[in-house]
């Protein structure tokens, strides 16, 4: 969620902007009733009806009461992230069907894109991130979004533009190392069958 915000925020498109914005007050919303908080509307009185009734009474003031509604807000804290994390959706996807998703994305940059190996270089430590801290049904769509903001210095792309056959042997020989089918060799870690698939 955190690298779809960023990216979003970064697009610099009104478009990209409204979702980051969307996305804030949403987050706002559920930190301030985590926390008893009054926010976008909220009231954090509504949920604690004696604290309610006395300022309706004027046997407390206002922001007496809501101090108590976040002092027990954050006394219950514990219990409500610990709800939240079980009405949590199963993942969607195994990591072996997240890696195979990426192999597809792979093999489709590659195709596409001349410049592909050099930005994957840039590209390895979010791939890094997003496999350790995110859920398989949500690395390609990150990662992709990723990819697309990468851009090569100008000097890089210079030395290749008079022999533009140099690249091809390279594509050629990680094609045939087996990117895109899977996993067809044994591999050490989830990075390397992630590597693998992204035919690097």
């Amino acid at each position: 969620m955190a690298l779809e915000y960023l990216s979003a925020v970064n697009s610099q498109s009104p478009e990209g902007l409204e979702k980051a914005y969307e996305f804030l007050n949403r987050e706002m919303e559920t930190i301030g009733r985590l926390l008893g908080k009054p926010v976008n509307g909220y009231d954090p009185l509504e949920e604690h009806a004696d604290l309610k009734q006395k300022v309706a009474d004027g046997y407390l003031d206002k922001d007496d009461a809501l101090e108590i509604a976040q002092a027990r807000g954050i006394k219950t804290l514990p219990k409500k992230l610990s709800e939240a994390r079980a009405a949590q959706p199963a993942p969607s996807m195994t990591p072996q069907e997240g890696i195979s998703s990426l192999a597809a994305l792979g093999a489709e940059l590659k195709a596409s894109d001349p410049t592909y190996d050099a930005k994957y270089a840039s590209l390895k430590p979010i791939v890094e991130a997003v496999v350790a801290n995110t859920p398989p049904h949500l690395w390609q769509a990150t990662i992709r979004d990723a990819y697309k903001k990468i851009t090569l210095p100008a000097v890089a792309a210079v030395p290749a533009a008079p022999r533009p056959i140099a690249p091809t042997p390279i594509r050629q020989t990680q094609a045939g190392s087996g990117a895109g089918t899977g996993m067809k060799r044994e591999v050490g870690s989830a990075m390397e069958a992630v590597n693998q698939a992204l035919g690097m």
